[in-house]
């Protein structure tokens, strides 16, 4: 039900208690649902009771939010796409010159395999600073997957404790 209302709110329809109960759960009638939400909010702690509808707002607008970043990231890749194919184009040709290059040199002086020897190390080496300084332009990124990891315990956290309100209080409502 909870999430039918984060829906509800999301699309605009839950504003104080003003439901258009009739699109809140597909398959349930209008009497049906007011009668469930009349009945959960009946059961629940005064000081949840009061809060519940801004909550439900307010896991809306998250929803709402993320549902925004994730369509703007897809906007971004796909715009990404259409102009970074050029990009990603000149890279390959340019790693594909720079191989053909060192063909070319491998092939002009066969004999000096201690050049040879060297040179991939050298690669090697680049390729590990370039791995180190990678991480460095990274790390608001993993506070951010931090941030939001927690973000989603204590949302499962809250969902379990209202859960077993909800219990509660349906088993002393059929007492």
């Amino acid at each position: 039900m909870i999430a039918a209302l984060a829906a509800a709110a999301a699309t605009g329809i839950v504003e104080s208690y003003q439901v258009d109960w009739a699109a809140l759960v597909a398959g349930r009638s209008a009497a049906q649902c007011q009668r469930h939400w009349r009945l959960l909010l009946k059961h629940l702690p005064v000081e949840t009771r009061c809060c519940f509808p801004a909550a439900v707002a307010e896991a809306a607008a998250r929803v709402q939010h993320s549902e925004a970043k994730v369509l703007a990231a897809a906007g971004a890749a796909a715009a990404g796409k259409a102009g970074g194919v050029g990009a990603a184009q000149q890279k390959k040709r340019k790693r594909q010159a720079a191989d053909s290059g060192d063909d070319e040199q491998q092939q002009e002086q066969p004999g000096e395999d201690e050049e040879a020897c060297t040179a991939a190390p050298a690669a090697g080496a680049k390729q590990m600073r370039q791995r180190k300084q990678q991480p460095a332009a990274e790390p608001a990124m993993v506070v951010s997957m931090r941030h939001m990891r927690r973000l989603a315990q204590r949302r499962q956290q809250q969902q379990q404790h209202l859960a077993s309100k909800r219990r509660d209080a349906s088993s002393t409502f059929s007492r």
